[in-house]
């Protein structure tokens, strides 16, 4: 007699199945399939991306998101070692911004962040890690660029030198498939955002407050 399992709940699939239509998720084998349940028979399945099935777990902790469709997921950086060490920042909530290039985004006519964007942030490999929420977006110079921010973004050890060395280099890659070179007048999207789930210990948030003292 076969099984399915819809989340963590077991049923044998001859009892009466209530409310009927079921609509939910099986998993088998390790993998995960949207199904409907109708008069006793699956009418439809269709399989679960890794994405899909995050975004669910998300929306059942957070019901206020039921109704959102699945955001933009991404991963950071172009190799997968900065990657997934940029994903694992955000999900601690030690990573809550990043920067883009304003010319990268104008050439591949990608949209602009706003603030209240979702998104999934993923490793270099797919697999979800985290969703975050835009707080705030601003148009800044690379020479412009502060200490302050550079600790928001997390990085290293999270100084503005190390920001503008690791930035550098990577506009410096990423800009020359267009024939273009950063400078320090180039702008740059700040998007600062905020790590929703997992929700991050308050102990973790104590250790991101940083502790300037900068004459201006």
């Amino acid at each position: 007699m076969p099984n399915y399992r819809v989340k963590e709940t077991w049923f044998p699939t001859e009892i009466a199945i209530e409310p009927n239509p079921l609509i939910g998720i099986v998993e088998n084998e390790g993998r995960f399939y949207n199904f409907q349940f109708i008069d006793g028979e699956i009418k439809s399945h269709n399989a679960v991306s890794k994405i899909d099935t995050y975004w669910n777990e998300f929306q059942d902790k957070h019901p206020a998101y039921l109704h959102v469709g699945i955001p933009l997921s991404y991963h950071f950086c172009d190799n997968e070692k900065d990657a997934d060490e940029c994903a694992e920042l955000v999900r601690s909530g030690i990573k809550q911004a990043t920067t883009h290039s304003l010319s990268w985004l104008h050439i591949n006519n990608e949209k602009m962040p706003a603030e209240g964007d979702l998104a999934i942030v993923t490793d270099w490999n797919g697999n979800p890690v985290a969703v975050t929420k835009t707080t705030k977006v601003e148009i800044v110079q690379f020479k412009d660029i502060t200490p302050e921010y550079a600790f928001i973004e997390g990085e290293g050890d999270k100084s503005l030198s190390y920001w503008k060395e690791v930035h550098w280099a990577y506009y410096t890659r990423e800009l020359s498939e267009y024939n273009l070179k950063p400078t320090l007048d180039m702008e740059l999207v700040c998007e600062y955002f905020e790590t929703i789930w997992p929700v991050v210990d308050a102990g973790m948030k104590i250790e991101m407050e940083p502790a300037f003292s900068i004459n201006r």
